[in-house]
């Protein structure tokens, strides 16, 4: 290798120089570059704080004149129409707003104390004292205001119109047509001056009081009368003239008010301008302030980066050459060529570590180039051994398979068993509560026919009384037939009673005939059960056809006793015959009304032992139902067993997947170590010998 000794001498002299790596180096290009940049910056931003500062005081001033003079402008509005309208409340808000300038005003002046005297801003000065003025002169004229009155009511208006009532009122009881009329005039005079606010209108005023006294002496009017009216009108002269002097003083005063905001208005503008105006000046300032700095730091910039791409490029050929010869000896490396030197080794820089790397890596290579033909003989050994364990790993793994589909089936039928199961039980459980529903049908019906038997024995029962009630009453028709002739009209009302007696029957009767016909309905509906009591109510109906029939016979007949009244005799012994007739009737219906009832109290007890039956049936269908339920849970279980087994074949088949798996990884994982010497044997070539 004649090349290797030349590499040497060229890197020597080209890396002897520095004394600090290239991290180093770089690293102090780039910190010098933004101390630089950090300097300029702070130094920018404190002369920035500082102009901030004076713009921020420029600001507050501003505000405060700005605030100052609508304030007071504000004031003057509230003065105007407090002037044209005389609120008193408005007094309160005038002097809220002065208040409120005033404290505006001490702030600027709290603000403007360092600045120099001819600063226009020591205007501010001359603002308090004129609103000290203006505030103490509306005041004054508050005070005339209210003096005056606010209303018409109040103050010297209010005496003025109370004596002005007083005089009209009195001359409106007297004739005196010229004193009205000068009246008239010095109230005329009196709202020229409310109106223009001419002084000679007071003039004018006393000297119609001077043509009214005279006049109102010569009236024909008594002397009481004349002493009244002149105290009055002289009070009305005296309370005008007080009106006129408060009025002269308001005016006097609003004009000086007036004056005196003439006056301020200028003053306020200066400052209001000059505060303005070192606005502006700061706003300015902190713009041309923030443009040198920006236009400074981009000098710098670029300075910064000359320097950093000079140094940049000194660095770079300083360290380009040894780079440039280290890649060539790398690709004769890499080209297969072990047994290349490398140099550089003594550096303690950058470029020494890189050697170091670099010997490293050849030696790695010597050392890789002799385990691969290490590995290669021992690849042999481990593919051998592999296809033998392949071979063992696929018969287990058939044998396995074999067994899990075995199960997977018998588990299935055993699932289909438990599902067939199931849906008969659900069968059954439904179809014995549909017999349970039936079962408790017929017990609601069982119960209305034994209801209705109730009724009919009720209906017997009063039958049986109406036909006694109907026995005594014959017994009764035949003792009044036995008397004689002279107890005809006494019979006749006897045969009345026997009428309504006899429509009482014949009512029942027709009940008895209604109620037989709704027990054979209910009999017809109960069925075969209710073919005997079919019958019973038939001939409880033909009891009752009989029984109207012969209420019909006893209405005929007690028509012929009243017929025959006037034949007493001949009739009394028809009419014991007939009574007769009837007795044995109500005897024969009494006797068939007994046998009615003995037949329905056996209908009843059949009733109640059908009830008894359906209670049974109901019971058992109740037990049906419970049976079908216990089957449903059993085969639910038997269900639920089956799934899980299948679920669990499942998992076996996806376990010793998973083991086959293993197992075949740590064969190859074992193949990798054998490949691989030096790190070992790994616990899946364990794994593979144990098997």
């Amino acid at each position: 290798m004649p090349r290797v000794p030349k590499i040497r001498l060229r890197i020597r002299p080209a890396l002897r120089l520095p004394r600090f790596g290239l991290r180093a180096q770089i690293l102090g290009v780039g910190v010098s570059g933004v101390l630089i940049l950090g300097l300029i910056s702070a130094v920018g931003a404190h002369i920035q704080e500082r102009l901030q500062r004076e713009a921020d005081a420029s600001t507050v001033l501003k505000t405060h004149a700005g605030d100052v003079a609508a304030l007071i402008l504000k004031a003057r509005q509230v003065e105007t129409e407090f002037l044209l309208r005389r609120r008193p409340n408005l007094i309160a808000v005038r002097d809220e707003l002065m208040k409120a300038a005033l404290d505006h005003l001490g702030t600027i002046e709290q603000a403007t104390a360092g600045l120099p005297p001819e600063d226009p801003l020591h205007g501010a000065e001359a603002i308090r004292a004129g609103l000290n003025l203006y505030a103490t002169r509306f005041q004054n004229v508050a005070a005339a205001q209210r003096t005056l009155g606010f209303t018409e009511k109040d103050g010297v208006q209010g005496a003025l119109r109370e004596a002005v009532h007083a005089v009209e009122t009195r001359l409106a009881d007297l004739d005196a047509p010229r004193l009205s009329i000068l009246m008239l005039m010095m109230r005329r005079h009196e709202k020229d001056f409310m109106l223009r606010g001419d002084e000679t209108y007071g003039d004018a005023l006393r000297d119609r009081v001077a043509e009214f006294l005279p006049i109102l002496a010569d009236a024909s009017m008594p002397s009481a009368v004349k002493a009244e009216i002149k105290g009055l009108i002289e009070a009305y002269e005296r309370r005008f003239l007080a009106y006129l002097v408060g009025a002269s003083s308001l005016k006097e005063e609003a004009d000086d008010l007036a004056s005196i905001y003439g006056r301020l208005d200028p003053t306020v503008t200066q400052v209001e301008a000059a505060a303005d105006a070192r606005y502006r000046a700061a706003q300015a300032e902190i713009l041309a302030s923030r443009r040198w700095f920006a236009g400074l730091m981009w000098w710098t910039i670029a300075l910064t980066v000359l320097c950093t791409v000079a140094v940049s490029i000194w660095v770079g050929q300083r360290t380009a050459q040894p780079l440039r010869l280290m890649a060539r000896m790398m690709e004769r490396l890499a080209g297969g060529d072990l047994g290349v030197p490398i140099p550089a080794l003594r550096r303690k820089d950058e470029i020494g570590s890189m050697a170091k790397a670099v010997l490293v890596f050849r030696d790695n290579a010597q050392e890789r180039d002799r385990l691969e033909r290490e590995a290669e003989i021992a690849a042999a050994e481990k593919r051998a051994r592999t296809r033998a364990v392949e071979a063992h790993l696929a018969a287990f793994e058939r044998a396995m398979g074999e067994v899990v589909a075995t199960v997977a089936r018998s588990t299935g039928e055993m699932g289909g068993m438990a599902e067939a199961l199931n849906a008969i039980s659900t069968q059954t459980a439904s179809e014995a509560k549909a017999a349970s529903g039936i079962s408790h049908d017929a017990r609601l019906h069982v119960a209305a026919v034994a209801a209705a038997t109730r009724q009919l024995t009720d209906s017997i029962a009063e039958i049986a009384r109406q036909i006694e009630g109907m026995t005594r009453t014959v017994q009764q028709g035949s003792a009044l037939a036995a008397r004689t002739t002279a107890q005809v009209r006494e019979l006749a009302a006897t045969g009345e009673r026997i009428g309504t007696v006899v429509a009482t029957v014949q009512a029942i009767a027709a009940q008895t005939n209604l109620l037989a016909l709704n027990a054979t309905i209910e009999a017809a509906r109960a069925g075969e059960a209710g073919r005997g009591f079919s019958v019973v109510a038939a001939e409880v109906k033909e009891l009752a056809g009989q029984t109207g029939r012969a209420t019909e016979e006893i209405i005929a007949s007690v028509a012929e006793i009243q017929e025959g009244t006037r034949r007493a005799v001949g009739a009394n012994a028809e009419v014991s015959e007939l009574m007769a007739a009837i007795h044995a009737a109500a005897t024969r219906v009494s006797a068939a009304v007994e046998e009615q009832d003995v037949a329905t109290g056996e209908i009843a007890r059949g009733i109640e032992q059908a009830a008894g039956g359906t209670d049974q049936l109901a019971g058992k269908v109740a037990g049906v139902g419970r049976t079908a339920g216990d089957t449903d849970g059993a085969a639910t279980a038997l269900l639920q067993v089956s799934r899980a087994m299948q679920a669990q074949s499942v998992e076996i088949e996806t376990q010793v997947a998973a083991f086959l798996l293993a197992l075949r990884q740590g064969v190859l994982d074992r193949t990798a170590g054998r490949d691989h010497p030096e790190s070992g044997p790994t616990p899946g070539g364990v794994a593979i010998r144990a098997a």
